[in-house]
């Protein structure tokens, strides 16, 4: 699993990587009340943490099928897509309520998985928040449409509308749906048309910096940049856009977005760092009453410049106007590292670290992370402490404490990490 358990009275709910399934425990004993299975294909994931709001609990699913084809040229891909469910449990049972899909079925498309973190809710609307990924894979047809409008300009920043999408296939947007009914109130796309796989990069996984992409991989290849965090919602006030209710997301190109909680409108976006493989924003992004708090991931090590003028490759800190996008702050992360920890905002701090280290002779990232604290008015690093293992996780705050763990890979080698509490 490598989701965040939910509790519920006496019961625990967790999701899982294998087969897909939410189990329900039994909190004091261990014991399994219930499980519940999200479809069929065998590369189905749930990688998100479950949402419980007025006795349902809300679940993604995702799947790996998008780095299947670097298991080799006879993997035919793809055919799996991504949903998002309502379940209860009812008299020891786990009951599927609704599911509403990303892609409708015999639609030809595969992906459009719903990754990350954990989806919120607006309590005045009744309505739940994803974001969706990239395709996997795309219908011939669809393909011969990019080729056909190739030298037509979507508009500006990718915002406007892709002219070769059909209007119920749901890839890089964000969704609203009815949290009785799973209906999609509005859908809100931030991408032209995105087809890529793990085959459009096999020369990473291959360790091969000349081989070409796999067969698998689209003819037109897209940006992957799709959503690999879930939205927040904020409350409107003087320091939201127009006092509106908002919900702010960040995607994997380095785009941070505010839009409307009704209709979905943008409010602003702004453009944080180089996107990358990992990111660009991926995990998770932190949200106080003034403020939104990221961490830039800048995987591909893309020079770019701070706010000051100082050019860094590596990961950023930084934190943007609530109200209107401004950046307040951009600070580089320690000792040229990468950073893949999403913030959590906390009194006057940011809670945070960084990954693991890099080097030109190195496709991954390895070696020991750190936690580190900043000051979330200016940025200023005020501690940083060295860690037992890769450090690529969420952190937790409850009263006192500060809790996390080490040794979550991702694309990285999994190293032996521990559950550290502060």
């Amino acid at each position: 699993s490598s989701t965040t358990p939910v509790v519920d009275g006496d019961v625990l709910f967790i999701g899982t990587l294998a087969r897909a399934l939410v189990v329900a425990l039994d909190r004091q004993t261990g014991r399994i009340i219930d499980r519940l299975q999200f479809g069929s294909h065998p590369l189905a994931v749930l990688t998100q943490s479950p949402t419980l709001y007025r006795g349902r609990l809300f679940v993604r699913v995702s799947t790996t099928e998008s780095g299947a084809p670097t298991l080799g040229p006879n993997y035919k891909c793809c055919s799996s897509h991504g949903s998002m469910n309502a379940i209860a449990l009812r008299h020891g049972r786990l009951t599927l309520l609704w599911t509403t899909n990303t892609i409708p079925p015999g639609a030809n498309f595969s992906g459009a998985s719903v990754w990350g973190s954990q989806h919120s809710i607006d309590p005045i609307r009744q309505q739940v928040f994803i974001g969706t990924g990239q395709f996997s894979s795309i219908p011939p047809e669809i393909e011969a449409c990019q080729g056909a409008n190739a030298n037509l300009v979507v508009g500006r920043e990718h915002l406007a509308n892709e002219p070769c999408l059909p209007r119920n296939v749901y890839q890089t947007s964000v969704l609203a749906l009815d949290t009785s009914t799973g209906k999609i109130n509005w859908a809100r796309p931030l991408a032209p048309l995105d087809a890529w796989n793990a085959a459009c990069v096999a020369n990473l996984f291959l360790g091969d910096p000349n081989a070409e992409p796999g067969p698998a991989c689209p003819k037109n290849v897209g940006e992957d940049a799709d959503f690999g965090m879930a939205p927040t919602f904020v409350l409107g006030s003087e320091s939201t856009p127009d006092g509106r209710d908002v919900i702010v997301i960040g995607q994997k190109n380095g785009n941070l977005y505010a839009l409307s909680a009704q209709p979905g409108q943008i409010q602003w976006a702004i453009k944080t760092s180089p996107g990358g493989l990992e990111g660009g924003l991926s995990w998770g992004i932190a949200v106080d009453d003034y403020a939104v708090y990221y961490t830039a991931i800048n995987y591909n090590r893309v020079e770019f410049p701070l706010p000051d003028g100082t050019l860094i490759s590596n990961s950023a800190f930084g934190a943007a106007s609530l109200k209107d996008s401004r950046t307040l702050w951009q600070t580089k992360a320690p000792r040229n590292i990468t950073s893949m920890v999403s913030p959590v905002v906390i009194n006057d701090v940011i809670l945070t670290g960084v990954t693991g280290n890099w080097s030109e002779n190195q496709i991954f990232r390895s070696g020991l992370g750190s936690f580190v604290v900043t000051n979330k008015i200016t940025g200023q690093i005020l501690e940083e402490i060295p860690l037992d293992s890769y450090f690529h996780a969420g952190i937790a705050t409850v009263h006192d404490y500060v809790m996390f763990g080490t040794g979550y890979g991702g694309l990285e080698p999994r190293q032996n990490g521990s559950f550290h509490v502060w």
